[in-house]
Protein backbone atom coordinates (compact mmCIF):
# COMPACT_ATOMS: atom_id res chain seq x y z
CA UNK A 1 0.00 0.00 0.00
CA UNK A 2 1.69 3.20 -1.20
CA UNK A 3 -0.45 5.46 0.93
CA UNK A 4 -1.06 7.63 -2.13
CA UNK A 5 -2.42 7.63 -5.64
CA UNK A 6 -1.75 9.73 -8.75
CA UNK A 7 -4.70 11.91 -7.73
CA UNK A 8 -2.63 13.11 -4.75
CA UNK A 9 -0.28 14.96 -7.09
CA UNK A 10 -0.36 18.00 -9.33
CA UNK A 11 0.51 16.20 -12.55
CA UNK A 12 0.71 19.11 -14.97
CA UNK A 13 4.39 19.98 -14.60
CA UNK A 14 5.85 16.54 -13.95
CA UNK A 15 4.16 14.55 -16.73
CA UNK A 16 6.42 15.73 -19.53
CA UNK A 17 9.59 15.31 -17.47
CA UNK A 18 8.54 11.79 -16.47
CA UNK A 19 7.83 10.82 -20.08
CA UNK A 20 11.21 12.15 -21.20
CA UNK A 21 13.06 10.17 -18.53
CA UNK A 22 12.24 6.80 -20.00
CA UNK A 23 10.48 3.92 -18.39
CA UNK A 24 12.92 2.54 -15.82
CA UNK A 25 12.43 3.00 -12.11
CA UNK A 26 16.00 4.11 -11.44
CA UNK A 27 15.79 7.09 -13.80
CA UNK A 28 12.45 8.12 -12.34
CA UNK A 29 13.89 7.98 -8.81
CA UNK A 30 16.77 10.22 -9.89
CA UNK A 31 14.23 12.62 -11.35
CA UNK A 32 12.29 12.54 -8.09
CA UNK A 33 15.43 13.41 -6.15
CA UNK A 34 16.09 16.37 -8.43
CA UNK A 35 12.55 17.62 -7.87
CA UNK A 36 13.09 17.29 -4.09
CA UNK A 37 16.30 19.31 -4.32
CA UNK A 38 14.36 22.01 -6.15
CA UNK A 39 11.69 22.04 -3.46
CA UNK A 40 9.06 20.62 -5.82
CA UNK A 41 7.65 17.93 -3.58
CA UNK A 42 4.46 17.37 -5.59
CA UNK A 43 6.41 16.60 -8.76
CA UNK A 44 8.89 14.51 -6.82
CA UNK A 45 6.10 12.43 -5.34
CA UNK A 46 4.66 11.74 -8.77
CA UNK A 47 8.03 10.69 -10.19
CA UNK A 48 8.61 8.29 -7.29
CA UNK A 49 5.07 7.00 -7.60
CA UNK A 50 5.65 6.10 -11.24
CA UNK A 51 8.92 4.43 -10.26
CA UNK A 52 7.19 2.04 -7.87
CA UNK A 53 4.52 1.34 -10.46
CA UNK A 54 7.30 0.08 -12.72
CA UNK A 55 9.13 -1.73 -9.93
CA UNK A 56 7.02 -2.75 -6.96
CA UNK A 57 10.21 -3.63 -5.05
CA UNK A 58 11.81 -0.21 -5.51
CA UNK A 59 12.83 0.71 -1.99
CA UNK A 60 14.29 3.97 -3.28
CA UNK A 61 10.88 4.78 -4.78
CA UNK A 62 8.95 4.14 -1.56
CA UNK A 63 11.43 6.14 0.50
CA UNK A 64 11.22 8.93 -2.06
CA UNK A 65 7.43 9.04 -1.81
CA UNK A 66 7.76 9.17 1.97
CA UNK A 67 10.26 12.05 1.82
CA UNK A 68 8.04 13.99 -0.57
CA UNK A 69 4.95 13.40 1.54
CA UNK A 70 6.86 14.48 4.64
CA UNK A 71 7.75 17.78 2.96
CA UNK A 72 4.11 18.22 2.02
CA UNK A 73 3.00 17.57 5.59
CA UNK A 74 1.05 14.44 4.65
CA UNK A 75 2.40 12.43 7.53
CA UNK A 76 0.12 9.39 7.36
CA UNK A 77 0.96 8.82 3.71
CA UNK A 78 4.65 9.37 4.41
CA UNK A 79 4.51 6.78 7.18
CA UNK A 80 2.66 4.24 5.03
CA UNK A 81 5.18 4.50 2.20
CA UNK A 82 8.17 4.39 4.55
CA UNK A 83 6.86 1.28 6.28
CA UNK A 84 6.42 -0.36 2.88
CA UNK A 85 10.12 0.21 2.18
CA UNK A 86 11.06 -1.23 5.57
CA UNK A 87 8.85 -4.26 4.95
CA UNK A 88 10.72 -4.92 1.71
CA UNK A 89 14.15 -4.47 3.30
CA UNK A 90 14.24 -4.13 7.10
CA UNK A 91 17.97 -3.40 7.07
CA UNK A 92 17.80 -0.44 4.69
CA UNK A 93 19.24 2.51 6.64
CA UNK A 94 17.68 5.23 4.47
CA UNK A 95 14.20 3.87 5.13
CA UNK A 96 14.84 3.83 8.88
CA UNK A 97 16.30 7.36 8.82
CA UNK A 98 13.21 8.48 6.94
CA UNK A 99 11.04 6.80 9.57
CA UNK A 100 12.95 8.66 12.26
CA UNK A 101 12.32 11.99 10.52
CA UNK A 102 8.61 11.25 10.22
CA UNK A 103 8.36 10.36 13.90
CA UNK A 104 10.33 13.49 14.79
CA UNK A 105 8.01 15.74 12.79
CA UNK A 106 4.96 14.21 14.44
CA UNK A 107 6.23 14.63 18.00
CA UNK A 108 7.18 11.00 18.61
CA UNK A 109 10.71 11.74 19.77
CA UNK A 110 11.34 8.41 21.53
CA UNK A 111 10.29 6.48 18.42
CA UNK A 112 12.39 8.82 16.29
CA UNK A 113 15.54 8.12 18.30
CA UNK A 114 14.86 4.39 18.23
CA UNK A 115 14.56 4.46 14.44
CA UNK A 116 17.80 6.42 14.12
CA UNK A 117 19.65 4.04 16.44
CA UNK A 118 18.42 1.09 14.42
CA UNK A 119 19.51 2.70 11.14
CA UNK A 120 22.93 3.57 12.54
CA UNK A 121 23.74 -0.13 12.90
CA UNK A 122 24.02 -0.29 9.13
CA UNK A 123 25.91 2.98 8.56
CA UNK A 124 28.36 2.89 11.46
CA UNK A 125 31.05 5.17 10.02
CA UNK A 126 28.82 7.44 7.95
CA UNK A 127 28.97 11.07 9.15
CA UNK A 128 25.37 11.65 8.09
CA UNK A 129 24.30 8.97 10.56
CA UNK A 130 25.85 10.93 13.41
CA UNK A 131 24.33 14.19 12.17
CA UNK A 132 20.78 12.84 12.16
CA UNK A 133 21.31 11.29 15.58
CA UNK A 134 22.52 14.67 16.84
CA UNK A 135 19.52 16.41 15.31
CA UNK A 136 17.15 13.92 16.89
CA UNK A 137 18.68 14.45 20.34
CA UNK A 138 18.61 18.23 19.85
CA UNK A 139 14.93 18.13 18.91
CA UNK A 140 14.32 16.18 22.11
CA UNK A 141 16.16 18.85 24.09
CA UNK A 142 19.08 16.52 24.80
CA UNK A 143 21.76 18.99 23.76
CA UNK A 144 24.76 17.39 25.45
CA UNK A 145 24.10 14.10 23.66
CA UNK A 146 23.57 16.01 20.42
CA UNK A 147 26.99 17.66 20.70
CA UNK A 148 28.68 14.30 21.11
CA UNK A 149 27.14 13.03 17.88
CA UNK A 150 28.13 16.22 16.04
CA UNK A 151 31.70 15.75 17.27
CA UNK A 152 31.74 12.26 15.78
CA UNK A 153 30.37 13.65 12.51
CA UNK A 154 33.16 16.22 12.16
CA UNK A 155 35.74 13.66 13.21
CA UNK A 156 34.70 11.60 10.18
CA UNK A 157 34.16 14.64 7.95
CA UNK A 158 36.34 17.46 9.31
CA UNK A 159 35.50 19.90 6.50
CA UNK A 160 31.74 19.92 7.05
CA UNK A 161 30.94 23.59 7.63
CA UNK A 162 27.25 22.99 8.26
CA UNK A 163 27.89 20.59 11.13
CA UNK A 164 30.25 23.05 12.82
CA UNK A 165 27.54 25.70 12.57
CA UNK A 166 24.93 23.36 14.00
CA UNK A 167 27.28 22.33 16.78
CA UNK A 168 27.89 25.98 17.64
CA UNK A 169 24.16 26.64 17.90
CA UNK A 170 23.80 23.62 20.17
CA UNK A 171 26.63 24.84 22.40
CA UNK A 172 24.82 28.17 22.67
CA UNK A 173 21.72 26.40 23.94
CA UNK A 174 23.94 24.82 26.60
CA UNK A 175 25.32 28.30 27.43
CA UNK A 176 28.79 27.00 26.59
CA UNK A 177 29.82 30.13 24.71
CA UNK A 178 33.60 29.54 24.35
CA UNK A 179 32.91 26.17 22.71
CA UNK A 180 30.25 27.79 20.52
CA UNK A 181 32.70 30.45 19.38
CA UNK A 182 35.34 27.81 18.61
CA UNK A 183 32.86 25.92 16.44
CA UNK A 184 31.78 29.09 14.62
CA UNK A 185 35.42 30.07 14.03
CA UNK A 186 36.08 26.62 12.60
CA UNK A 187 33.17 27.07 10.20
CA UNK A 188 34.50 30.48 9.12
CA UNK A 189 38.00 29.09 8.69
CA UNK A 190 36.66 26.40 6.38
CA UNK A 191 34.45 28.77 4.41
CA UNK A 192 35.61 32.39 4.74
CA UNK A 193 32.60 33.78 2.93
CA UNK A 194 29.67 36.06 3.64
CA UNK A 195 27.51 33.03 4.28
CA UNK A 196 29.91 31.66 6.86
CA UNK A 197 30.28 35.01 8.64
CA UNK A 198 26.51 35.43 8.79
CA UNK A 199 26.20 32.58 11.28
CA UNK A 200 28.19 34.67 13.75
CA UNK A 201 25.51 37.35 13.74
Amino acid sequence: NLGCTPMDFNNSFADEAIRSNGTDAGSLCQLGKKFLELGRAEEAAEAFYHAVQLDLDSIEGYVGIAEAMLKLGRFEKALASCKQAITLRPTDPEASYCLGRIYGRTGRQADSLQAYRYARQFKINNPDAFVVMGEAHAEAGQYEQAVEFYKEAVRLQPNNVVVYGTMAETYQKLHQYPQALDAYNQAVRLRPSADAYSILG
